[in-house]
């Protein structure tokens, strides 16, 4: 039980190191956890006429975050100045505020044809802001390969997920306890406790879900040494063995990785 304080203490460190590191990355995903809240809050007959409100604020937060994450990365990892770190984030606010008037504005379509029909975001309009979620989020692993001696696409596409599977598997287990004490209550003590308590226990472990994956990341600042960046590109032991049998590494030729672990399995049985 010991040896498991250490590492569990360490990820959650990291995430409290994630506020001082990208505070508008924090602050974006802090601001769609509250407007969540929110409209758990309100029922729908309430929240209706701010429908596209609530949408434009979600998108705008959500791409908020993540072209952030990237540009704080880029400015840390290149130039490692109190005054880029400043842009950076300057240029994440910036961002959320320029998504939310264009889908607010621009971006809103009625649900139906009649007058009882509700104003949201269009498709299209979601769409595009999905591609720049998806465009920043591609562009923080190209620019956290970095330094080439230290690192590479592969390795940090490689720590991306690693970080990603860490932090599902904290938030699944701290989800399943505040639930089960949740429910524990409903049961024993309070029959009438609503609903929307698991609900906002949901949005709050999200929120901390995705403090531990950023977290999790080392320190991009460049002249830094980071013990962590090792271990975070870290093979897990399993595969370093799969690696010495097949002969390939699946962090850089995924395909024939695949290949070739499949013919040992077929190698073996036969």
């Amino acid at each position: 039980m010991n040896s498991l304080v250490p590492p569990i203490s360490q990820v959650f460190r990291g995430s409290i190191r994630a506020f001082q590191t990208f505070p508008v990355t924090i602050g974006s995903a802090l601001a769609f956890a509250v407007v969540t809240m929110i409209r758990i809050q309100l029922n729908w007959p309430q929240q209706e006429p701010y429908n596209l409100l609530f949408n434009s604020l979600h998108w705008a937060f959500a791409l908020g975050a993540i072209f952030s994450l990237a540009a704080i990365t880029a400015t840390q990892s290149r130039f490692n100045t109190k005054k880029a770190f400043l842009v950076a984030n300057l240029l994440g606010v910036a961002v959320v505020v320029a998504a939310f008037l264009m889908l607010y504005l621009l971006g809103g379509t009625k649900s139906g044809l009649d007058d009882s029909s509700f104003v949201r975001v269009s498709v299209i309009a979601a769409s595009r802001v999905s591609a720049a979620i998806l465009i920043s989020f591609l562009a923080f692993i190209i620019l956290a390969g970095y330094p080439e001696d230290q690192s590479d696409f592969a390795r940090s596409f490689f720590m991306t997920h690693k970080a990603f599977f860490i932090a599902l598997v904290y938030g699944l287990v701290i989800m399943a306890g505040t639930s089960g004490v949740a429910g524990a209550v409903q049961i024993l003590l309070y029959s009438g406790m609503s609903e929307k308590v698991f609900e906002y226990t949901g949005t709050l472990v999200g929120f901390l879900t995705f403090t531990i994956f950023i977290g999790y990341f080392p320190d991009f600042r460049k002249g830094q040494i980071d013990e962590r960046l090792e271990e975070a590109q870290k093979q897990p032991r399993f595969i370093e063995i799969l690696n010495v049998e097949i002969h390939v590494d699946p962090q850089h030729d995924v395909f024939s990785y695949w290949l070739n672990l499949n013919a040992l399995h077929v190698k073996e049985k036969t």
